[in-house]
């Protein structure tokens, strides 16, 4: 979900005991338009087929666009998000969470889109293409709801339907794209300190775990307060990182009680805006 940009070293001051700090700026991905985050999580796609041959080729080619937007997001346009046809059952009841659920459990996938048949009106200029996308994103810790995007199209009369659909579900794979942005975070260490270099080595590898492990023993030892506030911050951090954003405010209030340092503020306030 993140990654590391650039690297920049910033001295809290000259003296060899005092905390320093090296900066760090990340690509953050946060919710697009459609309110998901689907890095490094698996996808399928399925079109419910009504037995129409005209709605059967418009939602498939609306599904294989569909598909084609999103490896291009989120798989450098390789192949990796299966399509699946299922007849539609005219009874049945497909944006309820357990029919979602059922077919992802099926496709074996962490978030499952369906698309549902559509409706065409043709008249003398324009066919007008109305159905409904449901998505439902089994890994979602803050939603457990299947969310329904409405689709609603008009195309030329004599328009290739086909791959004016493709053209369509590319568009709307636009709407979960994610919103990245370059922000800045600060890890604290103190470079007389091998312990507290070993941890900021982790780091600066992504290994969050391996970092916070070191952090612990710190907080667990003879350390003094100042260094346990600092190394709470850091735990704060790591399970910012790690998308434990609730527990990083708790150890953004035991660094506090410790003593407080400047950095907690920001933190705690990009924290609290993901819950």
């Amino acid at each position: 979900m993140k990654r590391l940009f650039v690297i920049l070293l910033t001295l809290a001051a000259l003296c060899a005991c005092t905390p320093q700090a090296y900066t760090l700026l990340y690509d953050m991905h946060y919710p697009g338009e459609a309110g998901f985050v689907l890095e490094n999580k698996t996808m399928s796609v399925v079109y419910l087929n009504d037995g129409n041959r005209q709605d059967s080729l418009y939602v498939s080619s609306l599904a294989n666009g569909l598909v084609k937007g999103l490896e291009r997001e989120y798989f450098q346009s390789e192949e990796a998000i299966p399509v699946f046809s299922v007849p539609k059952n005219r009874t049945g009841v497909y944006h309820a969470k357990d029919s979602l659920v059922n077919l992802m459990v099926q496709t074996d996938a962490d978030v499952l889109f369906l698309l549902d048949s559509p409706t065409l009106r043709t008249s003398r200029d324009t066919i007008t293409a109305v159905s409904n996308l449901y998505v439902y994103d089994g890994l979602d810790k803050k939603r457990d709801s299947v969310i329904v995007v409405p689709l609603s199209r008009k195309y030329p009369a004599r328009a290739d339907l086909q791959a004016s659909a493709t053209s369509y579900g590319t568009a709307v794979a636009g709407l979960f794209t994610n919103d990245v942005r370059k922000e800045y975070y600060s890890i604290i260490y103190y470079d007389t300190y091998n312990t507290w270099v070993r941890a900021l080595m982790k780091a600066l590898d992504s290994d969050w775990e391996g970092a916070m492990e070191i952090w612990m023993e710190i907080l667990s030892g003879k350390s003094t307060d100042e260094e346990k506030a600092c190394a709470a911050y850091n735990m704060a951090l790591g399970c910012y990182m790690l998308e434990d954003y609730a527990l990083a405010l708790e150890w953004l209030d035991r660094s506090d009680k410790y003593q407080p340092i400047s950095l907690n503020s920001f933190l705690r306030t990009k924290a609290r805006a993901m819950l």
